[in-house]
């Protein structure tokens, strides 16, 4: 049986800032797909293209700290800045994965109902590649 890591170790930081209230986030590595069909075809052939990759996060508003959601990530959808990304999905270990890459806020989205919290999603267009590595 593999072992598993639970999702609370994970930490995400834009622009070296860690983002708090921070409690789901998704890393999709993709390409873009073409089709090759030709005339005579019965069916669609299809052919993988260059990487085209997505990152999304989503938490609850932290109003307590300077450095919270809002701080960091309105004014990089504002700016549409292009800065750092990192993801560590097993937390700060020695050995653990690194994920590394440049992005720029998409879309950042905070929702207020009447009868919950406020909570905030964001998606992050990668520009280039994931870089992953272990960490010292």
């Amino acid at each position: 049986m593999g072992a598993s890591t639970h999702g609370s170790k994970t930490i995400i930081t834009a622009d070296g800032d860690v983002l708090t209230g921070c409690n789901t986030s998704g890393l999709t590595r993709g390409h873009d797909v073409h089709d090759k069909t030709e005339y005579g075809d019965n069916d669609h052939g299809q052919v993988a293209g260059i990487g085209k990759h997505k990152f999304t996060c989503g938490g609850w508003y932290d109003k307590t700290r300077t450095t919270g959601s809002r701080d960091i990530l309105q004014p990089l959808a504002d700016s549409a800045a292009t800065v750092e990304w990192t993801r560590k999905p097993e937390g700060s270990a020695t050995g653990a994965p690194l994920e590394t890459f440049q992005g720029f806020v998409a879309s950042y989205v905070e929702t207020s109902p009447a009868t919950d919290i406020v909570t905030w999603t964001a998606e992050i267009e990668i520009d280039g590649g994931i870089t992953t590595t272990s960490q010292p």
